[in-house]
């Protein structure tokens, strides 16, 4: 019978990371985050219709260090890692 932890208390389990999201520091669980959960995060009042998000990044993983995110994307995220999010409107 092997004798190894399993759950919560396992190695990289209940890992945080420190992340910066307009600015503000946020620590989660998460290790990977949607597009909708990084909205949330930034506190951006809700637009209407026409209001479109954009969500960059910078400090990612190394084949994926900057870049978007679209809408019902999604990405693992890293210690660090920097988000902005801001809207525009569809033309």
């Amino acid at each position: 019978m092997s004798n190894q932890n399993h759950g919560e208390d396992a190695p990289g389990q209940n890992k945080e990371y420190s992340i910066i999201v307009n600015g503000r520091r946020i620590t989660t669980s998460e290790h990977k985050l949607t597009y909708d959960q990084i909205l949330q995060m930034a506190k951006i009042p809700e637009g209407g219709q026409t209001t479109l998000y954009i969500i960059t990044f910078e400090r990612g993983t190394h084949g994926n260090s900057e870049g978007t995110i679209s809408l019902g994307g999604s990405i693992v995220i890293k210690e660090g890692m920097v988000f902005n999010v801001s809207t525009t409107n569809k033309s």
